[in-house]
C-alpha cells in the first residue's frame, strides 16, 4: 500500500483565530500490486509530478481569475519520506493569506470535480471545472499521471481530504483516460480565446496577408499574426516598435496548444516601461 499525504498545520491571524498553513490530501494506493509496500520508480515519478502539476496549475488558474499577483500567492510543495516505509508526506506550505484561500478552497474540490467530469462523459453543471480543464493541457495530463500506478483489477486509489473520500479503480481509470483522450481530440480542432500579458518582438509579416505584422514571444520560435484593436492604421504608424521588445496585453486565440493570432489591446516598449 502506498500512501501520500499533504499535511495540515495552523497559524494565527490578527484576530488570534486559527488559519490552516499546510493542507493535507492523502493518496492511498491499495491492492496486490502494493502489498509489499513497493512501487515502480517510473510510476512513482509520474504520479508525484501529476500531483505537483495539478496543485500548481490549479492555483495559477485561480490566481489569474482573481487578479492576484505572484507575490500574493506563495507556497512550497515538499515530499517527506518516512523511514522504513514507502509513505510520502507531501506538504503544501502556504506563506500568505491568498495562498491559504486558494489552496484550501479550490484544489481538492477541483480534483474531485475533474475526475467526476471525465467519469460522467464530460457532462457537468460546473462551468468552472470545464473552463479549467479546457484551458490547460498540463492539468488534463496530471489527472492521467495520478492514476498511472493503478494497473491491476484489484488496485484502487483512495483520495482523502478532511471528511471527503474519493475512490478510483482500474475500470474507472480506463474510462477517465478514454474521456481525456476524446477531450484532447476535440480541443485540438477548437479555437479558444485567452487574455494574456506577453513579452516579445514585432516584425513585418511575410507569411500572412491578413496582417502586416507578426509577434514572436520571448524564448519561443513561432511568429504569430498580430492585430490591433484600432484597425485604422498603416505600416508607418507602427514603425516605432518594429524589432524592439514590447510588453502587451492581448486577446490570444489558441487552436489546441498553438497560438494562431494575437490582438493587442495595450502595449508599451520595454525601454519605456517605467516612464509615466
Amino acid at each position: 500500500m502506498e500512501k501520500l499525504e499533504l499535511t495540515s498545520l495552523f497559524m494565527k491571524n490578527i484576530f488570534d483565530e486559527n488559519l490552516i498553513k499546510e493542507e493535507i490530501i492523502t493518496f492511498t494506493y491499495k491492492g496486490d500490486k502494493f502489498s509489499n509496500n513497493e512501487i515502480e520508480l517510473d510510476n512513482l515519478i509520474c504520479e508525484l509530478k501529476g500531483i505537483e502539476v495539478l496543485i500548481k496549475e490549479t492555483v495559477e488558474f485561480y490566481r489569474k481569475k482573481l487578479n492576484l499577483s505572484h507575490e500574493e500567492v506563495i507556497f512550497d510543495v515538499y515530499v517527506k519520506v518516512e523511514d522504513g516505509s514507502i509513505k510520502e508526506i507531501i506538504k503544501i506550505v502556504k506563506k500568505n493569506a491568498a495562498a491559504f484561500t486558494l489552496i484550501g478552497t479550490f484544489v481538492m474540490p477541483f480534483l474531485q470535480s475533474g475526475f467526476n467530469y471525465y467519469l460522467n462523459n464530460r457532462e457537468t453543471d460546473n462551468t468552472e471545472t470545464i473552463e479549467v480543464l479546457e484551458s490547460n493541457k498540463k492539468i488534463r495530463k496530471s489527472f492521467e499521471n495520478i492514476l498511472v500506478p493503478i494497473t491491476g483489477n484489484d488496485n484502487v486509489v483512495s483520495i482523502h481530504s478532511g471528511d471527503n473520500i474519493y475512490n478510483i479503480n482500474l475500470e474507472q481509470k480506463k474510462d477517465i483516460i478514454n474521456e481525456i483522450q476524446k477531450h484532447e481530440e476535440l480541443l485540438s480542432d477548437k479555437e479558444i480565446k485567452k487574455e494574456e500579458d506577453l513579452l516579445g518582438v514585432v516584425s513585418v509579416s511575410k507569411l500572412y496577408d491578413v496582417s502586416p505584422f507578426n509577434f514572436r514571444i520571448k524564448e519561443t520560435t513561432q511568429d504569430v499574426p498580430l492585430f490591433f484593436t484600432d484597425i485604422n492604421f498603416n505600416l508607418e504608424e507602427r514603425q516605432d516598435f518594429l524589432g524592439k521588445e514590447l510588453i502587451i496585453k492581448a486577446e490570444v486565440v489558441y487552436k489546441g496548444d498553438k497560438r494562431i493570432s494575437i490582438t493587442v489591446k495595450e502595449y508599451k516598449l520595454i525601454e519605456h516601461l517605467f516612464e509615466i
